[in-house]
Parts: structure tokens; C-alpha cells; sequence
């Protein structure tokens, strides 16, 4: 899958227009759609961010969660992952 190559790629920094992350994280990923991936982004200065992407023919539904609680962002994805 093309996504999941991307976040490898990045999982030292990514730059975004303004933003530069310095954490690019690959999480385990839900089984929806015909692809998914789940990501984490974090760099200095800028709130934490976990994204589930997931895409069903030409449609993609972006899961988002900006949270300075880790903990609660990780049980987010875990229900996200269960439904």
C-alpha cells in the first residue's frame, strides 16, 4: 500500500507546509475498506495527532485525534479498531 510505504518513509521527520514533524509513527492499522493506515505525528511545538485514513473505492474517511493525553488517544484508536 502506497500510505503505509509514505509513513515509513517519513518516520524520521516530515515536513508539512509550516509544521515539521519529528515523530512519524505507524500504528497497527483497522481492517475497514479496501486500505486503511493508521499514523502517529508529533514534533516540537505542536500538539500530538493520530490519523486512521481509510479508503472504499473513490471515497477516503480521515479519523483524527489531537490530544496531549497519549493514553487516551491509544484507547481511541483501539475502540476505532474494534467497531
Amino acid at each position: 500500500m502506497v500510505a503505509r510505504g509514505a509513513v515509513r518513509r517519513c518516520a524520521g521527520r516530515y515536513r508539512g507546509g509550516a509544521l515539521t514533524f519529528t515523530k512519524t509513527e505507524s500504528l497497527r492499522t483497522v481492517e475497514r475498506g479496501e486500505e486503511a493506515v493508521s499514523f502517529h505525528l508529533a514534533g516540537r511545538g505542536i500538539q500530538p495527532a493520530w490519523y486512521t485514513v481509510v479508503r472504499q473505492g473513490p471515497v477516503l474517511a480521515r479519523f483524527a485525534s489531537s490530544t496531549m493525553d497519549p493514553v487516551a488517544a491509544r484507547r481511541l484508536l483501539r475502540w476505532w479498531s474494534s467497531t
